[in-house]
């Protein structure tokens, strides 16, 4: 599973999953990254596109990923502001959720990873289970993290 580049720089920095691919793991991209607006994000999100409006949604781009019988999703939210992401998040918290180190806040629970960094709401989410999930989750996670950090600081990953 790996990251290449999340954010593209344009006029504004932009949501682009590209290819999240981190080193230690073999996967294939399943397909092309879907793409959603705000007058599509409820093709995807059924039912809870509200919520992300109201909070300033922006973009959102989806990217599947399979190796074998492993899959991950990761999806990436472009928000208003770093407080609108903080609003998104903290709707899926509960005080049973792991609290990895990633992004500016992160929980994980099963089979999700989410965190928030800057304006931006990511989610992970896998089928796999036990410790593999935990390291596909995380590794995606910490590859999408730092590919954020690049694209904000104007450096691009590799």
């Amino acid at each position: 599973m790996r990251a290449s580049r999340l954010v593209k720089k344009t006029r504004e920095t932009r949501c682009d999953v590209g290819a999240v691919k981190p080193a230690l793991i073999l996967v294939e991209a399943a397909g092309p990254p879907a793409r959603y607006d705000r007058a599509t994000l409820s093709d995807f999100i059924d039912g809870a596109a509200e919520r992300y409006l109201s909070y300033g949604f922006s973009r959102a781009i989806t990217q599947e990923y399979a190796r074998g019988d492993e899959a991950v999703s990761c999806t990436i939210y472009d928000m208003a502001s770093p407080e609108a992401a903080q609003g998104i998040f903290s709707h899926g918290l509960s005080p049973q959720k792991e609290r990895p180190a990633i992004g500016d806040a992160a929980a994980r629970s099963g089979f999700q990873l989410t965190f928030r960094q800057d304006r931006y709401y990511a989610v992970v989410e896998t089928v796999a289970s036990g410790s593999e999930a935990n390291r596909l989750l995380e590794t995606f996670a910490t590859a999408i993290s730092a590919n954020i950090r690049a694209t904000l600081s104007g450096k691009h990953a590799p």
